[in-house]
C-alpha cells in the first residue's frame, strides 16, 4: 500500500492554494506523486495524493510550513494515520473519519 496525503487548499479560511502550487512544493521537496485529485471535504477543497514513500515527520512539517498549513494528514504505507505541521498537536490526534482517499 502506498501512502496517501491530504492537503487543504485553504489558508486561514480562504482558498489561496491551487493543486498546481501544492504539487510544485511536493516535487521541490522530492516527493514522488503517483496520482492525485482534488476532492471536497466537509470544510474545503483538498488535494488527495498517493505518494511513493512515507513522509518523514521533518518533511511533512516542512511541506506544511511551505504551504502555510496548520497541519497536513498522511496515512502511511502501514495504514497508520498521522498529522504533520506547526499546529498538528492542536488538530490531533489523527481522525480517519476526516481523511479523504482516492
Amino acid at each position: 500500500m502506498n501512502p496517501v496525503i491530504n492537503i487543504g487548499l485553504n489558508v486561514n479560511g480562504v482558498r489561496e492554494l491551487t493543486a498546481t502550487e501544492i504539487l510544485k512544493v511536493l516535487r521541490t521537496d522530492g516527493v514522488q506523486v503517483i496520482r492525485w485529485e482534488v476532492k471536497e471535504s466537509n470544510t474545503e477543497l483538498t488535494l488527495v495524493a498517493e505518494i511513493e514513500q512515507n513522509l518523514t515527520e521533518w518533511k511533512g512539517w516542512a511541506i506544511a510550513v511551505a504551504l502555510r498549513q496548520d497541519a497536513i494528514a498522511q496515512v502511511d504505507s502501514h495504514g497508520h494515520g498521522e498529522l504533520f505541521g506547526p499546529k498538528a498537536k492542536e488538530w490531533g490526534p489523527f481522525n480517519p473519519d476526516y481523511f479523504l482517499t482516492l
